[in-house]
């Protein structure tokens, strides 16, 4: 092995000035000049370009014989440097004589010191044979410990026969089986060359890295050895049959070949190909692969950058959240030229190479050899790094309410696609909602004039309810087949990050529990705000949105926070009102300045008691009368503004004369939703006032009780019959709490619960779906977190009940109809 000192320096930082005029070819065809390399091949002209340009060599002209030889040119030039000769004018783009910089940046140097600072050339004589793809010194390392390597060698030798007998005497695998089962097989403290079982690792030891049940390709692995791997440590059958099926059936040679050589590279990377757009959800690089791509010195190329591009050849072959394993050779920031004759290299990834390579990629998890026996060149080590792209989010992280159009697609997607089938009118509620969200921000009117500017995927043009309702289930069905693709539907985002296409993706995304989505950063400006959506609609349809985002919100992964204030009557000032709404726009996006609601004193006391935890419920005279009218202010900030929500709070407290007893605020996200529903929802805003009314005061059922629901119980079920009565202060005490939940979460099977979601009681209600009672915003109200069933749709239940099961005297709910007349006179008005 010779190291390049003069190259470890930068090849252009010493030696003399370009003064030489020099040629590259045959010397019999070649002009006269200082310098003659008399060369026939271009990895002939490579090595004696590498030995001279290392001592500083540099021409003032320079004649090249053949397009292939300027690779070796381009060491010896300078951006001075007058390119004369055959490859001047069939080569590269020339601008009066001169090599063209863009091309240049594609070679190495007369740029070199610029593109590989601190990056070494080294040049090797030592050959290694068995290599199929390089020849140079190797390294050698303990085998170290592998849990699963044993189970998956003899999981390899099982499969190896299977494929031998179904496809004849073909070499599945090729030369590597015998190497790489002895690798696997081998003992802890065995020295071995090979990566395949830190690769076995990575494949199998790590929840969050396993391929098991996934489907996944191999790129440039012609005899298929590492798709083997893969199968062996619990890939799915797919991927063996994506690789095997058309490579051994086309009788692909599998004798060993150089990497180099064009048919065994395009056969490698078939797979690749096949995966597109985003069929895998696994990528394995075997070695040799990463390292070498682009670097063909013995053809005239050498793409520095083809590695970058290889990888995001491979994000568009990946699933939305898929994994890359990939095989390098880590050490000092160097490029090794294994064999002067094949021109053949390969990069040694040290801080610069990999600071480089992994700016679009995270690596999650690295594999690396434990104890070194020898280092190869450069000393470089094999390591096993898992990565997964960088441009990919949570779809929660995206929700914000200048995109509350989201939450009507989700509703829609949840509620009425999923489900639909199951009834004849299953979710109808979120079907209506989704379109009249759509006829209010635009007459459900799609031009899709933004997608074309961006030069996307062809956007479907829509208009009308047939066209939107098509269009959105046609990409439902997509999504839940295929997930959400980087090739053909990422997530623009402009220069803030939020989103400026994919509603309909994203929605989809987090209806099927989805937990990646691919995004795609751009620098362009956006004034998207579809917050003003919540004015469009009526006050129903307004709060059901913004209580479905509060609850969306809570999810760990999401990234904004809604904040609602609540101005007393007694401090709506004008000119504190005015005070408020500037400071809350300046902290953070104010969707709502002020709107106006009705107190009554229960619905205070609610309030207080509820998200005033400190404060004495007995003053809530002091706060609002009978009849008080609050304002009401709701804002979005980051989470990590939270803080500063806080601050500004507590400012605007110290500077009224009502101090404390002038806001409430709530900003936690689980009380949001409830706060809204308070303030906003006309359902439980009608409960608050028709119990200000009642003699008793409302009761909810026993928290101990409760907490025998299972987790999630709070969104996903709805409190029935007697517990509404005595929420109401009506009916008798009852041991038994009537329950129905959405499917999602069960009715436990206790004596102190009964499933109202199931025959006969289901049907009383008017429905065969029991989500809809849970999740139309216009069936339930919210008290304390936990959803009611409303008073108008309890009263079709029990007259439907007592009909049904009352037809004779002494009847269990011969009471129904009494309690109906209740209800009816709390809330003066008549349920009919």
């Amino acid at each position: 092995q010779v190291q390049l000192g003069a190259c470890r320096r930068g090849m252009h930082a010493v030696g003399p000035a370009a003064a030489f005029e020099c040629s590259l070819g045959l010397a019999d065809l070649a002009p006269a000049a200082d310098l003659v390399l008399n060369c026939s091949a271009p990895q002939a002209c490579l090595a004696i370009a590498l030995t001279k340009a290392a001592y500083g060599v540099r021409c003032k002209s320079l004649w090249v014989g053949l397009r292939s030889f300027l690779a070796a040119a381009a060491y010896l030039s300078t951006p001075q440097t007058v390119v004369t000769g055959p490859a001047a004018q069939t080569g590269p783009p020339v601008a009066a004589g001169h090599f063209d910089p863009i091309f240049l940046a594609q070679l190495p140097p007369q740029a070199f010191a610029a593109q590989l600072s601190g990056i070494s050339l080294v040049v090797s004589n030592t050959k290694r044979p068995r290599s199929r793809v390089t020849d140079g010194p190797a390294a050698w390392y303990n085998a170290g410990a592998c849990t699963n390597c044993h189970d998956i060698a003899n999981n390899l030798v099982s499969l190896i026969g299977l494929l031998q007998q179904k496809f004849g005497n073909a070499n599945v695998g090729g030369h590597a089986v015998g190497e790489g089962l002895g690798v696997l097989f081998a003992n802890d403290t065995t020295a071995v060359n090979r990566p395949d079982r830190l690769l076995a690792a990575a494949l199998s030891s790590s929840p969050s890295s396993s391929v098991h049940g996934r489907f996944g390709v191999a790129a440039g692995d012609p005899d298929g050895w590492y798709v083997l791997l893969a199968c062996a440590a619990g890939a799915r059958e797919k991927t063996q049959h994506v690789h095997f099926l058309h490579t051994l059936r086309l009788e692909v040679s599998s004798e060993a070949s150089a990497a180099w050589h064009t048919k065994e590279e395009e056969d490698g990377f078939r797979d690749l190909h096949a995966a597109m757009p985003n069929r895998a959800e696994f990528v394995i690089l075997p070695p040799h692969v990463l390292g070498t791509f682009g670097l063909k010195a013995a053809k005239g190329s050498w793409d520095l950058r083809a590695d970058v591009q290889l990888l995001d050849l491979v994000s568009r072959a990946l699933h939305a959240g898929g994994l890359v394993f990939a095989v390098m050779e880590v050490g000092q920031d160097c490029i090794v030229l294994h064999d002067r004759n094949r021109g053949v290299a390969e990069r040694i990834y040290g801080p610069r190479q990999k600071a480089k390579l992994f700016l679009k990629w995270d690596v999650i998890h690295e594999f690396v050899p434990r104890t070194a026996r020898t280092w190869g060149p450069c000393f470089s080590l094999p390591h096993v790094l898992v990565l997964r792209h960088k441009w990919e989010r949570h779809p929660a992280a995206l929700l914000t309410v200048r995109r509350i159009d989201v939450i009507p697609k989700i509703l829609y997607a949840t509620h009425y696609w999923l489900r639909e089938g199951s009834t004849a009118s299953g979710g109808a509620w979120a079907r209506e909602l989704y379109f009249r969200a759509g006829h209010g921000m635009g007459s459900l009117s799609e031009n899709c004039n933004l997608d074309n500017y961006l030069g996307t995927e062809t956007c479907t043009k829509k208009r009308g309810k047939v066209e939107f309702e098509h269009g959105f289930n046609f990409l439902l069905s997509s999504v839940k087949v295929l997930g959400v693709t980087r090739a053909i539907s990422a997530v623009r985002l402009d220069v803030n990050g939020m989103m400026l296409n994919g509603a309909h993706r994203v929605a989809a995304s987090l209806a099927m529990g989805i937990e990646s989505v691919p995004v795609e950063p751009t620098l362009l400006p956006s004034d998207i705000d579809q917050s003003i959506l919540v004015y469009h609609m009526e006050r129903l349809d307004s709060s059901a949105l913004l209580m479905e985002l509060a609850r969306r919100l809570t999810q760990p992964r999401a990234e904004r926070r809604l904040h609602v204030v609540l101005v007393w009557p007694r401090a709506s000032e004008h000119g504190f009102l005015q005070e408020i709404e500037a400071e809350f726009a300046s902290v953070g996006h104010l969707f709502m300045p002020g709107w106006e609601v009705n107190l009554t004193a229960t619905a205070c006391a609610h309030l207080v008691r509820r998200f005033k935890a400190a404060a004495d419920v007995g003053g809530v005279g002091d706060l609002c009368s009978s009849h008080g009218s609050g304002k009401v202010f709701m804002f979005e900030t980051s989470v990590v503004a939270v803080p500063e929500v806080r601050t500004t709070i507590a400012s605007m407290h110290a500077r009224t004369r009502f101090g404390p007893q002038a806001m409430l605020s709530v900003s936690e996200p689980r009380l949001v939703e409830e706060a809204v529903a308070a303030l906003l929802h006309p359902p439980t805003a009608a409960f608050l006032e028709a119990t200000s009314r009642s003699a008793a005061l409302p009761q909810l059922p026993a928290s101990e009780t409760l907490r025998l629901l299972p987790d999630g119980a709070r969104d996903h079920c709805v409190l029935d019959a007697g517990a509404v009565m005595k929420a109401h202060g009506l009916g008798a005490a009852s041991a038994v709490i009537e329950t129905i939940c959405d499917g999602d979460v069960k009715v436990p099977v206790h004596t102190n619960f009964r499933d109202h979601g199931q025959p006969p009681w289901l049907a009383m209600h008017g429905t065969g779906y029991p989500a809809d009672l849970v999740h139309d915003p216009s069936r339930f109200f919210l008290v304390d977190g936990w959803r009611f069933v409303a008073p108008q749709q309890l009263a079709i239940f029990k007259r439907f009940r007592y009909k049904e099961l009352c037809k004779q005297l002494g009847c269990d709910f011969a009471s129904d109809l009494e309690d109906v007349v209740a209800l009816e006179g709390l809330y003066r008005r008549s349920f009919a």
